[in-house]
């Protein structure tokens, strides 16, 4: 995207025939860290290079990364490599160089390399070395390959970005040939950033975009996705006003919320949390971690949609695999629905008193556990009273809907064919028809 937008150069020398064994992880973290930093403080019209060597009898792989444009002095650099520095030079614009770099030294040093950084003219060349192993032990005679990650692909393919408006168009496309997969909104300004975590979560999701909060907050208005993840520092609107918002609406408080920052300190993580994130993130992030993170929450939302759905709910989650907080909340407002039962004015209002709680304390909660509101978990629950009673009573139908708090006799068929997929006689047919077939046997 920078680099379309800005009509830059990127210039890749990569010879062929360089093998050999060095951390993965720890070494693709560094190439990104430096070719993002080169893309990001580059001006338009400017050019980025990225040269790879390897001198065959030491085994030492060389890496060089500059870009054009470069408005640093000589000064600045002896502090380029300390955390969130910024330049003294005012044409920099608040040039900071946050903790990519600090992190990319320390990564290589962790790899026995050193990293080198010069000026010349307005260029600015960052250079490291780093042995190559032939082999590893126990796989002498082995050929070990591995395909590039997502992160070697975003850095080292083509550097050509679609538009959020086409990347959408085509999740879109997507979205509407799967109706299983779920939905991510990714808010992040930076493209380069935007476009590695689509591609690392694009695969087993479909995966919408942003820019900011507000144009995720347009984009919400029409669409509600699974899970959000969302940078913190943004213009307009910052990742920390955005997910306020999000856990405030009614609409849309029960979405999953992952925020990324540069700062992981305790004080950054707790602000994030009480704004109401449901995971903190620091960055630099391990894919795989994001990943993780992403499917557990969806998993977390999914368990709990399915025990609150399930056609035999009760107020037994002992056994159930959730947070304690949450089993006594379910198991708080299951009994505070079935000691009023009958009473067909039982509404939201009701629950809130007598759980104590705040009408967005509780919509809230049982969005995030059910996906329901209030009225539809107590409806529910009357609902599987009523089956409960149609299978171990011999009371008739109308004395049923009666003792459930229905007061409409063809709503409570409607509504209870819904979800047993039987009329409420031919539900207790099948049911003691069960029964029979079972002593039987």
């Amino acid at each position: 995207m920078l680099l379309k937008k800005n009509e830059q150069q990127f210039v890749r020398e990569i010879p062929e025939g360089i093998a050999g064994f060095i951390d993965k992880d720890k070494f693709e973290k560094v190439l990104f860290n430096l070719l993002s930093n080169a893309f990001k403080h580059s001006g338009k019209g400017d050019e980025i290079i990225f040269k790879a060597n390897c001198e065959g009898d030491k085994n030492e792989l060389e890496i060089l990364v500059a870009n054009s444009g470069c408005k640093l002095k000589e000064s600045d650099l002896k502090n380029i490599f300390k955390e969130f520095h910024i330049g003294n030079n005012k044409q920099i614009n608040n040039q900071s160089t946050g903790i990519g770099l600090a992190f990319t030294k320390e990564l290589i040093s962790i790899m026995d390399g050193d990293i080198k950084v010069n000026l010349e003219n307005d260029w600015i060349y960052f250079s490291f070395k780093l042995q190559l192993k032939q082999s590893i032990e126990g796989k002498e005679n082995e050929v070990v390959a591995s395909a590039p990650s997502y992160l070697f692909e975003s850095i080292l393919k083509p550097y050509h970005q679609d538009t959020v408006e086409e990347n959408n168009k085509e999740a879109l496309i997507n979205d509407l040939k799967s109706d299983s997969q779920a939905v991510i909104l990714i808010v992040e300004d930076d493209a380069s950033l935007r476009f590695l975590i689509r591609n690392i979560l694009k695969d087993q999701y479909t995966v919408y975009e942003a820019e900011n909060g507000k144009a995720a907050l347009d984009f919400l208005k029409n669409n509600a996705p699974d899970l959000i993840i969302s940078d913190v520092m943004m213009p307009d609107m910052n990742g920390l006003e955005l997910c306020k918002h999000i856990k405030s609406a009614p609409a849309t408080c029960h979405i999953p919320f992952i925020m990324l920052s540069a700062k992981g300190t305790e004080e950054s993580k707790t602000e994030g949390y009480e704004t109401g994130a449901d995971a903190y993130i620091a960055k630099p992030f391990h894919v795989n971690y994001l990943q993780m993170r992403v499917r557990k929450l969806l998993d977390y939302r999914n368990r709990m949609n399915h025990l609150i759905r399930d056609r035999n709910i009760n107020n037994q989650f002992v056994d159930v695999d959730m947070d304690q907080g949450d089993k006594e909340f379910l198991n708080s407002l299951v009994k505070a629905v079935e000691d009023n039962l009958a009473e067909p004015d039982l509404d939201a209002a009701k629950l809130e008193d007598i759980l104590c709680i705040s009408k967005m304390q509780l919509y809230r909660k049982l969005k995030t556990l059910a996906g329901m509101t209030p009225s539809e978990f107590i409806k529910r629950i009357r609902l599987k009273h009523a089956a409960v009673l149609l299978q171990n009573s011999k009371l008739n139908v109308s004395e049923i809907f009666y003792l459930t708090g229905f007061n409409n006799k063809s709503y409570f068929f409607r509504e209870f064919k819904k979800i047993y997929h039987l009329a409420p006689n031919d539900y207790r047919q099948k049911q003691h028809e069960g029964t029979a077939t079972t002593e039987v046997s």
